[in-house]
């Protein structure tokens, strides 16, 4: 065999051990044990393990950038019902509401902080 053909079987072995995060829920122990080739009792052997983590690399979960809370707040005033008490609120302003104007407003900022808490 060549280098090359020893890749393939590398990368159709990672395939075939694939499982998504609902398949072991659903299928039989046997069916995972065999799908990751593996032993249900023994589990892998020394070299079977180092050989997994050359091709395969560490078992880890990937975990993406979250997002500032800030910005999650700031995402509540999206909403167009709160785009439209905003509104209202600078209308009420602009006729000289005050009261009005600063009642609206913290409705908007009772609303908004309930559903970023929740």
């Amino acid at each position: 065999m060549t280098g090359g053909g020893e890749s393939e079987r590398s990368s159709d072995n990672r395939s075939a051990m694939w499982l998504n995060d609902l398949q072991p829920a659903v299928i039989s122990a046997e069916e995972v044990t065999q799908i990751l080739q593996t032993d249900e009792l023994k589990g892998l052997s020394s070299r079977a393990a180092a050989e997994r983590l050359q091709t395969l690399g560490h078992n880890e979960l990937i975990v993406s950038e979250e997002e500032p809370i800030w910005r999650k707040y700031l995402e509540q005033f999206k909403n167009p019902l709160i785009l439209l008490l905003l509104c209202s609120a600078v209308v009420s302003l602009l006729m000289r509401q005050l009261d009005d104007a600063a009642s609206i407003t913290l409705a908007i900022v009772i609303v908004v902080t309930v559903g970023f808490v929740q």
